[in-house]
């Protein structure tokens, strides 16, 4: 088991262009808007070559998926609104 990091991503990659090459195109696309990337209209080609890139940098980045990014920014943006509108609430029924 002495591969490195980098020969396990090739594996890894080879793997997953193996299985794409099975799926039909609306699979693809279905795939890759969960990366919150629009496929419509795209080639079979570039479908699979755009879902290689966005699934190896997840892979690599470890990052934390756009949709879940999204839903966050979404709920801190209504905690800062909801505290804004309580703050004024009370500031104008206990000031006024």
């Amino acid at each position: 088991s002495g591969s490195t990091k980098g020969e396990l991503l090739l594996e890894s990659r080879r793997q997953w262009i193996e299985e794409w090459k099975t799926w039909d195109d609306a699979r693809l696309v279905k795939e890759l808007r969960r990366y919150g990337v629009d496929g419509q209209g795209v080639h079979r080609a570039d479908l699979i070559e755009l879902l290689l890139r966005e699934k190896t940098e997840r892979h690599t980045a470890g990052r934390c998926p756009r949709q879940r990014l999204q839903v966050l920014c979404m709920a801190v943006a209504g905690l800062a609104i909801a505290g804004t509108f309580t703050g004024t609430v009370v500031a104008l029924t206990s000031g006024g």
